[in-house]
């Protein structure tokens, strides 16, 4: 049966009656009979009847009909608990499922809890053979040990009350024991208030001598033959002040106790060493280290050195001893103040233990030439032709230095084009050569081509006057006027704008094919005939019409700049730079022709000059993609 929270569900089954007849049964419920859980401190009864005889019901005891009549055979006895809990079931005697433990079908067993005084022994009483025991509580003082309280597990090798134990749950010491289930009895793991242990499994008592693995909360260490004791770890995987795996060594070298991890391979049925990972010790320094002796790589760690051969490294190596290959290296010039250096650089033959190299390798002398980015067949004695491999996508540094070079032999060159490059023709000078011969050079001056200083694309100026616009047909601005300063000095060539009335005048510029076809920026230059300190408002708007479109379009959204007055009149006033116009009319085409209409936003009641505006001109900025217009 499985008991759920006051609710029994019964899988099918035989029953046996007292005539010998097998009865199936179905499967089933007590929620069948009884809607929901059974009610707590209930008793119903579980039974059977001859006119129903493949199923159980479930009726409450108090309507139980106790007349032979009814023809109910009770199978069992059932007790509602409190929530959570789960129902007592009382089996009735001699009418137990074919196959049921006699325990439950004798015995009345609370199926929330078994206690201690109702199971001393499953198995046999004996004191030897396989067996499981439970003591009684109590019995046993604290400290006493397995005399008290406590759950014995035990195998065929049992000969006593304290051999052949595989199990020993100690109540008064609160230990667990895990033994070897010999008949000495051997110890091979713990687990108590000091953590968990691993013994040798050497002798049937716990000792510190025996250890070889302890968990204590806040490391996991493994020790030597000695036990656990200061001094006898080799591994030790911690947490909060010991946190991290730690290798422990008695020496640093790699052959006698190093601090070492090793990897081994099968060869021939023997084990190999092929790498080391831990500390080494040269002699005089330590080192971290990852050395594979079969393929000449390492890496090292050293101390924080004190010249250019001392320091940490990571060594590829394509020969015997350093006779050549690449290092990695990270040292200091010298102490005190040190220059520390971080380098990538080959190692060439001839060196001995300096870092540096040959300074000149040539492929000569068994010398390697030196490559990044690329692969080459033997190049030795003229032989072989260099081949490009992978490319380097990207390149980042700080810093990149090369000699000056010149024109002919130019320091930053081509594999297949060795005269043609860059090269430091002289201070704060920057050279282009090709075929030998100097083109092009920057300096501060700009960039100089054939002799010749450059122009560079970028944002240029377009200067409209007022007499290059007209008043529009329609609402348009006063008619251009030359106004006259003082006789022999500037006249003025304006477009008078109304301070009531919204007046407007266009002009029309092919733009230069150089023009990038993005947004123009501009400014308005102006002037008025009093002196005050009101403000103007200016606009423009802009619309490009390219070869076989009609010029019947709309302008683009017009872009507003406010401009005060802050002086006498006839003087020139130049407005903010506008933000960025957008001319209507589609994407732009090299050398469409552009038109603009500008006006004083008289409508706008932030304009609040009371005369007219004088406009001089517009300048307008638009970018260039291209140095020329060609």
């Amino acid at each position: 049966m499985a008991n759920e929270h006051n609710t029994i569900n019964w899988a099918s089954s035989v029953m046996e009656l007292t005539t010998g007849t097998k009865q199936p049964i179905v499967a089933g419920t007590t929620t069948d009979d009884i809607s929901g859980r059974l009610v707590a401190d209930t008793v119903y009864h579980l039974y059977w009847k001859a006119s129903d005889p493949t199923k159980w019901h479930t009726e409450l005891a108090s309507i139980w009909d106790t007349n032979p009549a009814s023809g109910k055979i009770r199978v069992a006895t059932l007790t509602g608990v409190a929530s959570g809990g789960k129902v007592q079931i009382r089996v009735v005697p001699n009418a137990a499922v074919d196959g049921q433990d006699g325990i439950n079908a004798n015995q009345s067993v609370n199926q929330d809890s078994v206690t201690g005084t109702e199971i001393s022994t499953v198995g046999s009483i004996a004191t030897t053979d396989t067996r499981l025991k439970f003591s009684t509580a109590g019995t046993g003082a604290t400290g006493a040990g397995s005399a008290g309280n406590f759950l014995r597990g035990y195998t065929g090798n049992s000969i006593s009350d304290t051999s052949g134990r595989w199990l020993d749950i100690d109540g008064d010491n609160q230990a667990i024991y895990f033994m070897d289930g010999s008949e000495a009895n051997y110890i091979l793991s713990s687990m108590s208030a000091a953590g968990m242990k691993f013994y040798s499994g050497t002798s049937a008592t716990a000792t510190d001598g025996t250890t070889r693995a302890h968990y204590g909360g806040s490391a996991l260490t493994f020790y030597n033959g000695s036990g656990l004791g200061a001094g006898n770890e080799l591994l030790q995987l911690g947490v909060g002040a010991t946190n991290g795996l730690t290798l422990f060594g008695s020496t640093a070298s790699t052959t006698a106790s190093p601090s070492l991890i090793k990897y081994n391979a099968d060869i021939g049925g023997s084990w190999v060493t092929h790498g080391y990972h831990g500390l080494y010790n040269d002699g005089s320094v330590d080192h971290l280290i990852t050395y594979t002796p079969l393929s000449k790589v390492w890496m090292i760690s050293g101390n924080g050195g004190s010249s250019a051969t001392i320091g940490s490294t990571i060594h590829f190596e394509t020969g015997e001893g350093l006779a050549a290959g690449w290092k990695i290296h990270a040292s200091s010039d010298s102490e005190g103040t040190p220059i520390f250096r971080n380098c990538l650089f080959p190692v060439n033959s001839g060196t001995g233990s300096g870092i540096a190299g040959d300074l000149n390798p040539d492929g000569t002398s068994d010398e390697p030439y030196n490559y990044i980015g690329y692969h080459q067949s033997d190049t030795r004695d003229g032989q072989g032709t260099l081949t490009f491999g992978p490319r380097i996508t990207a390149t980042q540094s700080y810093y990149f230095n090369a000699g000056s070079g010149t024109a002919a032999s130019p320091s930053h060159t081509f594999y297949d084009d060795v005269d043609t490059g860059m090269y430091h023709p002289s201070t704060d000078t920057v050279g282009i050569s090709a075929g030998g011969s100097l083109v092009a050079q920057f300096d501060s001056s700009g960039v100089t081509i054939g002799g010749a200083l450059a122009r560079t694309a970028g944002v240029e100026d377009m200067w409209i006057p007022a007499a290059a616009m007209t008043p529009t047909e329609t609402a348009g601005c006063a008619d251009i006027a030359s106004v006259e300063t003082t006789a022999g000095r500037p006249d003025m060539r304006v477009l008078d704008f109304d301070a009531s009335t919204q007046e407007y005048a266009q002009f029309s510029v092919a733009m230069p094919k150089s023009w990038n076809g993005s947004t123009i920026t501009a400014e308005f230059y102006w002037t008025t005939t009093a002196t005050d300190t009101d403000a103007c408002i200016w606009a423009i708007q802009g619309l490009t019409v390219s070869n076989d479109e009609t010029i019947d379009q709309v302008y683009g959204t017009a872009i507003t700049v406010t401009d005060n007055v802050i002086s006498g009149a006839e003087e020139v006033l130049i407005s903010p730079t506008t933000s960025a116009v957008t001319l209507a009319g589609g994407t732009p085409a090299a050398g469409d022709l552009a038109f603009f209409q500008v006006y004083r936003d008289a409508d706008d009641g932030s304009d609040n000059m009371a005369e007219d505006a004088r406009l001089i001109g517009v300048k307008i900025h638009y970018t260039t993609n291209a140095a020329t217009d060609a």
